[in-house]
C-alpha cells in the first residue's frame, strides 16, 4: 500500500470553531497519524497514511467542516514521514505572516441549555457554560494563535473533570478552549451598590423594581423590569437619558410575538447564533410604557444570548429594559471595579462574573426592511469578522468618521472593520479607538501602507490619520465613502449611480452635503444632483432645535413672510429666538450652507412640532417616520433647476404647499406621509433622469436616512420597477458606521493610481 505525509494548511475562520476536535475525529475515520495545531495564520495538519486515505481524509475536511468555519484558502504540501505512532492536537506556534481570522461571540447552544437545566448534570445552574459551539471568543482574545493561555480564560486552570473532557476525543468539549464548571472556571455572583454579597442571580431583584447592572459577553448592562413604568423613568433619570429607546429582552420568542409583528426573517434573525437586537414594530394593542421608547412604532428586541441573561428571566418576569451601562457618548464599561464606581447611582445590584472581557463590545443592532437585513450598528456577533470584497488591495487603515466611529483595515481581499466605538469627542473613547486599533493589528498583522479619512479638518479621527508618520494619506470625501461602501460590500464595479442620503459630511466645496446623487466608483466621482443649499443658523449646534432649523428654512424661502409662519405655527420658540435667528440669516453670522437630507426631516418636524428639542442622534427623523402614514393623499411640489451638473432640487413650493395643509389642519400624520411621498418621487425621478443620461443601470443607496422604514422600501420598489438594478447595505451599516470601508477601498484605488501599483 503505497504511503505519503502531507501537510495541509487551512486559511480563514478556523480557530475557535471546533475545527481541530473535527480534524482529530476525521483522522480517525481514516485510520491516519499525525498532529493539528494553531499557528498564527492558519490551522495546519500534518497527516501520515495511506494515500488513499489521504484523499478520503482530504475530500472530506472541505465538504464536512464545522458550522461556523470558513475556508477561505488552503496550502498542500508533500512531505518526508515522521512516523507519527497516532494523532494528536498540540499546542499552537506563532509564525511569520498574515494572521488567521478571529472567531465572534455567538449566543449560547441548545445542548449548553440543556445542560444547564438539567439537575442530573455538574453543570446544572453554571452560568459561565460553553462549548466548542457557542460562548466568547472575540471579547476573550488577547492574542493567537487561539489556545487558552491567549485568552482571558487563562486564569482559570482546569479542575480534574474538565481537563478529562478537554482529552477526550470522543467529549463534545474536546480542545474547548472556554471549558469550565462550577468547580474550576469564572463564577458569578449578586452583590448590592454597597458591596455586600445578596443572594439570588438578579430576577427578584429586577421584580421588586430595581435596576440592575449585568456583566454580559462585551460588557456591562442595566436591567430593569420593562413592565415597570416607574423604574424605567428611575433608569432614565439616573442614566440621564431622556428620551432615547430602551432595547429589550424577552424571555424567549412567544414573549416577542406578544408585543411585536414578527416575520419568518425575524424570527431566524432573532434565534440564530449572533442574537443581535432586532428593530421590530410593536403591535398597537399592547399596551407596554410609553417611556421605553416615546414617540414610536419600534422597539428593538433581543432574545438572551448568555446564560447569566437566561437566569435573569426566573419566575413570571418575561421581559426586561436591556440598555448598555455607559452613559451617554461614553465608552463601554467592562471591568467590575469600574462598574462599581461609575454606577454606583445609578445601579441597585450588580450582577457580576469574573472571567475579563478583553475587547469591549456592544450589541449589534439589525432589522428587516422588505426581506433584506440591514444593519445599523455593526458590533456583537458580527465583529471581527472581515467583509469579503472582490479584488485584491494594498494594506490599508481607514479612519471612519467620528460620531458612528468605526475603523477599518483592508489587505488582500478582507476587510476588517471594528465594532462601533462611539463619538470621538470624547477622550475615553478616542482612548479606546486608538487601543482597538493596535488590537486589529495585533490581530491580521496588517501594517499599513496607506491611511485614509474623512475631508472634514474638524474630525478627530482626520487629526489621528495626519499624525500617522508612516504611510500615504489620502483624504476621502464623506459621501464618496458611503457610495464606494455600498459598492465594496455587493461587489459593484463601477461605474454606478449612487443616492446618498444622510445628516452630514464634508463637501468638496466646505459646505455641508447631505442629500446627493453620485456617478463613479472607487477612483472618483462627479455630483451630478443635490438637494438645494438650505442654511443653518449656529452651524452643528443647531440639529439640537428642530424649531431652528424649520425657522431657518421658512425665512430664507419667505422672508417676512416665514417669519410669521413660524410665528403662527409654533408656539415653541419666543419672538426674541425668531429674531436673533433672522438676524444671524440675514447678516449671514454663523451660517453653514446644507444640502442635507436629515436636516430637511428636522425642519419639517420642527414645523410639524413632533420634535422640537433633540436629545439623541436622528430623533427628529425618527419621530416623523413614526407619526407619518403613507396614504392616497398624493405628494408635494418641488422644483429641479437641470442648467448644469449639479442639478438643483428646490424645495420652496414644497413648503408652501405643507404650510397650506397645517394652517388648513390637516393630521400630522398625513402631512408626513405626504413629505415622504415627495422624496421618494424626489428620489426616484432624479435617479430615473440620470441613469438616462449615463447609460448606467446600477444604483446604490447609502447614508443614515435609508434607515428609514418608509422610505427605503419605497425607494427600492420604485427604482427596480424602473428596470434598473438596486444595491443597499447588507453586511456594514448605511450611516457612518460603513463609512470606513468606502474609505479604505477608495484610498487602495487612488493609491494604485498615484504609485503607479498594479495588481
Amino acid at each position: 500500500m503505497e504511503t505519503a505525509a502531507w501537510e495541509i494548511k487551512l486559511f480563514g475562520l478556523v480557530q475557535g470553531v471546533g475545527f481541530r476536535p473535527f480534524i482529530h475525529r476525521l483522522a480517525q475515520r481514516y485510520n491516519l497519524k499525525g498532529e493539528a495545531f494553531n499557528a498564527s495564520s492558519c490551522l495546519t495538519v500534518c497527516v501520515e497514511g495511506s494515500t488513499t486515505a489521504l484523499a478520503g481524509f482530504t475530500r472530506s475536511l472541505f465538504a464536512e467542516p464545522p458550522g461556523q468555519a470558513i475556508i477561505d484558502s488552503y496550502e498542500i504540501t508533500v512531505k518526508e514521514g515522521i512516523g507519527y505512532k497516532d494523532f494528536s492536537i498540540v499546542a499552537g506556534k506563532l509564525e511569520s505572516g498574515n494572521q488567521t481570522m478571529v472567531a465572534s461571540d455567538t449566543g449560547v447552544c441548545a445542548d449548553c441549555l440543556s445542560e444547564l437545566r438539567d439537575i442530573n448534570n455538574r453543570r446544572h445552574g453554571y452560568l459561565m457554560i460553553g462549548c466548542s459551539e457557542c460562548g466568547p471568543r472575540f471579547s476573550i482574545m488577547n492574542t493567537l494563535p487561539y489556545d487558552r493561555e491567549n485568552t482571558s480564560m487563562a486564569r482559570f486552570i482546569m479542575c480534574p473533570d474538565c481537563r478529562k473532557e478537554y482529552e477526550d476525543i470522543n467529549n463534545r468539549r474536546y480542545h474547548t478552549e472556554i471549558i469550565a464548571c462550577p468547580a474550576c472556571g469564572p463564577q458569578v455572583w449578586l452583590i448590592k451598590r454597597d458591596g455586600s454579597v445578596y443572594s439570588g442571580r438578579g430576577h427578584d431583584v429586577l421584580k421588586q423594581g430595581k435596576i440592575l447592572a449585568v456583566k454580559g459577553l462585551g460588557g456591562f448592562h442595566l436591567a430593569c423590569d420593562a413592565l415597570n413604568k416607574a423604574a424605567i423613568v428611575r433608569l432614565r433619570i439616573r442614566k440621564r437619558r431622556n428620551d432615547k429607546p430602551f432595547a429589550v429582552m424577552c424571555r424567549d420568542i412567544e414573549t416577542v410575538a406578544e408585543y411585536c409583528f414578527l416575520g419568518e426573517k425575524e424570527v431566524e434573525l432573532l434565534q440564530g447564533k449572533v442574537r443581535p437586537i432586532v428593530l421590530l414594530e410593536l403591535r398597537p394593542e399592547v399596551r407596554l410604557p410609553l417611556n421605553l421608547a416615546p414617540g414610536l412604532k419600534s422597539l428593538g428586541v433581543m432574545l438572551p444570548y448568555t446564560p447569566v441573561h437566561q437566569a435573569l428571566f426566573a419566575g413570571d418576569l418575561k421581559i426586561i429594559v436591556l440598555t448598555s451601562a455607559n452613559f451617554s457618548d461614553e465608552p463601554l464599561i467592562t471591568d467590575n471595579q469600574e462598574a462599581l464606581n461609575k454606577l454606583n447611582d445609578v445601579a441597585d445590584y450588580f450582577l457580576f462574573h469574573d472571567r475579563p472581557v478583553v475587547n469591549g463590545c456592544d450589541d449589534s443592532v439589525t432589522s428587516i426592511i422588505g426581506s433584506e437585513i440591514l444593519l445599523h450598528r455593526r458590533a456583537r456577533g458580527f465583529v471581527p469578522l472581515p467583509v469579503r470584497i472582490e479584488n485584491d488591495c494594498q494594506s490599508v487603515i481607514a479612519c471612519g468618521g467620528d460620531i458612528k466611529s468605526a475603523f477599518c483595515l483592508l489587505q488582500g481581499r478582507d476587510a476588517f472593520l471594528s465594532q462601533y466605538l462611539g463619538d470621538l469627542a470624547y477622550l475615553e473613547n478616542y482612548q479606546r479607538y486608538l487601543d482597538t486599533i493596535a488590537r486589529f493589528k495585533q490581530f491580521t498583522k496588517i501594517e499599513p501602507q496607506v491611511i485614509a479619512h474623512d475631508l472634514h479638518p474638524g474630525y478627530i479621527s482626520t487629526h489621528y490619520a495626519k499624525s500617522v508618520s508612516n504611510g500615504y494619506i489620502i483624504g476621502v470625501q464623506h459621501h464618496h465613502a458611503h457610495f464606494a461602501s455600498c459598492m465594496a460590500e455587493n461587489k459593484v464595479s463601477g461605474p454606478a449611480l449612487g443616492v446618498i442620503c444622510d445628516g452630514a459630511g464634508y463637501g468638496t466645496d466646505g459646505s455641508i452635503w447631505g442629500f446627493e446623487f453620485l456617478y463613479g466608483d472607487f477612483a472618483e466621482f462627479e455630483r451630478l444632483a443635490q438637494l438645494e443649499y438650505m442654511p443653518l443658523a449656529g452651524g452643528d449646534d443647531a440639529v439640537q432645535n428642530p424649531v431652528s432649523i424649520a425657522f431657518s428654512y421658512l425665512h430664507t424661502l419667505f422672508n417676512d413672510g416665514g417669519t410669521t409662519a413660524a410665528r403662527l405655527l409654533r408656539p415653541y420658540s419666543t419672538d426674541s429666538d425668531i429674531e436673533t435667528i433672522g438676524l444671524q440669516l440675514d447678516n449671514k453670522i454663523g451660517i453653514w450652507q446644507t444640502s442635507s437630507c436629515g436636516r430637511l426631516f428636522d425642519a419639517v418636524a420642527g414645523m410639524l412640532g413632533i420634535c422640537t428639542k433633540v436629545s439623541y442622534e436622528g430623533q427628529a427623523a425618527m419621530l416623523l417616520e413614526a407619526a407619518s402614514k403613507l396614504s392616497g393623499a398624493g405628494k408635494y411640489r418641488y422644483g429641479f433647476i437641470d442648467c448644469n451638473y449639479p442639478y438643483r432640487i428646490t424645495v420652496q413650493s414644497m413648503f408652501e404647499d405643507m404650510l397650506l395643509d397645517i394652517t388648513r389642519g390637516l393630521p400630522k400624520e398625513v402631512v408626513g406621509g405626504k413629505f415622504h411621498a415627495t422624496l421618494i418621487d424626489m428620489i426616484i425621478s432624479t435617479v430615473v433622469r440620470l441613469s438616462g443620461e449615463k447609460k448606467c443601470k446600477q444604483v446604490v443607496l447609502s447614508g443614515g436616512v435609508f434607515q428609514n422604514r418608509l422610505l427605503f422600501e419605497n425607494v427600492v420598489e420604485g427604482i427596480k420597477g424602473r428596470g434598473l438594478n438596486v444595491y443597499s447595505h447588507k453586511k456594514v451599516p448605511a450611516n457612518d458606521g460603513g463609512l470606513a470601508l468606502g474609505q479604505a477601498v477608495i484610498a487602495d484605488e487612488v493609491y494604485k493610481h498615484v504609485s503607479g501599483c498594479n495588481r
